[in-house]
């Protein structure tokens, strides 16, 4: 004896987020954009450190917390152009943010 099933219609509807942000920084604002020498920021975590990216992926800077008790960072050493920021929390949550400096 053999049972055989026919299912005409089948859906499956599942609200699954493609990204996660629950690693993200909030709250974290970043100005003036575009700049000439000094980022200052604000952030809802403590930042640990900023690393800063050029266009072609490379570090080329970083700053530590020690160098962030003020919440600003000092690009002037830094060329014209587009940089990268990869914010780190203390609490282990990262944000990059695009900057333009002139």
């Amino acid at each position: 004896e053999s049972a055989e099933l026919i299912c005409n219609n089948f859906e499956i509807n599942a609200n699954v987020p493609l990204s996660s942000k629950t690693n993200e920084i909030k709250r974290l604002n970043v100005f003036p954009n575009p700049t000439n020498n000094v980022i200052n920021f604000t952030s809802s975590s403590l930042i640990s450190s900023v690393e800063v990216f050029n266009q072609l992926g490379q570090k080329v800077m970083v700053a530590n917390k020690n160098s962030l008790l003020k919440n600003n960072i000092n690009i002037s050493s830094l060329n014209k152009g587009i940089y990268l920021l990869n914010f780190k929390g203390d609490d282990n949550k990262t944000k990059t943010v695009r900057v333009v400096k002139d």
